[in-house]
């Protein structure tokens, strides 16, 4: 009896329909280059912190031609409009666009200086101006720095490893004037002999440094008094007051170990 094989039933196997991301993702894969493919990333921050200084030397600069012309005019005239500084110096400050810039540049130069004062209809030296005008200088280059002691030390410090200090130094307060001492003593340089030290507004640690420190002996309550007198006639219009409101008030020099 011959045995009958029963036939088997061959399957197909069931094909997994694979997500349209996944297959999305397999094809970007497969194009990019190794270099291209990103498998993430890790975010991070970069900090940059930067100090500047600036400064500038204490030595005064030459002023150009058409700036001593300006000066001088002013110098004998005492004041003057920029209309009539521009005739004297032969520009047409009118019509000329040219020429009337360049008289505003020079004009603007001074002023920047602190050398003159003003507007177009009244122009004038400053007391600062009228010094260095004599001499045919202004005071352009200067050195600024913060009142407290602290930042004068630490500006100064580091100022002076690069540059020397000026023949005379002008402080406002004493606690400017000490961190400019200790400054110099540390990069080696000697007051008075280096430099020379004065303070404007006098304090009792003036005299406990040493070298002693020269101030001025300003009257403080005089000032003020005078001051609201002043005021006072200003706000009931006092004819005497219309004029001049300028007062001038002496003052005495205490010169001590810091200047020659």
């Amino acid at each position: 009896m011959k045995k009958i094989k029963k036939q088997q039933k061959r399957v197909a196997p069931k094909k997994v329909q694979e997500p349209i991301g996944t297959r999305i993702a397999k094809a970007v894969y497969a194009a990019k280059k190794i270099s291209e493919r990103i498998f993430g990333y890790i975010s991070y921050d970069i900090k940059f912190v930067k100090a500047t200084y600036t400064g500038k030397t204490q030595r005064p600069a030459k002023i150009t031609a058409i700036e001593k012309g300006i000066v001088g005019i002013l110098l004998v005239d005492e004041t003057a409009s920029f209309k009539r500084i521009g005739t004297i110096l032969g520009l047409d400050v009118v019509n000329d666009k040219a020429e009337q810039a360049i008289l505003r540049t020079a004009i603007a130069t001074l002023q920047s200086f602190n050398a003159i004062e003003g507007d177009d209809s009244c122009l004038a030296l400053t007391d600062c101006g009228r010094a260095y005008a004599e001499k045919g200088l202004v005071f352009d280059k200067y050195v600024t720095y913060d009142d407290s002691y602290k930042s004068s030390y630490t500006f100064l410090s580091d100022y002076y490893k690069n540059h020397k200090p000026s023949r005379m130094v002008i402080t406002f307060r004493d606690s400017q004037a000490i961190a400019l001492m200790n400054a110099c003593k540390e990069c080696g340089y000697s007051i008075p002999d280096d430099t020379e030290l004065v303070c404007i507004l006098n304090s009792k640690y003036l005299t406990m440094m040493r070298p002693t420190i020269s101030t001025y002996n300003i009257p403080e309550y005089d000032l003020g008094a005078v001051a609201m007198r002043l005021l006072t006639k200003m706000l009931v219009e006092d004819e005497t007051v219309k004029q001049n409101k300028d007062i001038e008030i002496s003052f005495s020099k205490l010169f001590r170990e810091t200047t020659k």
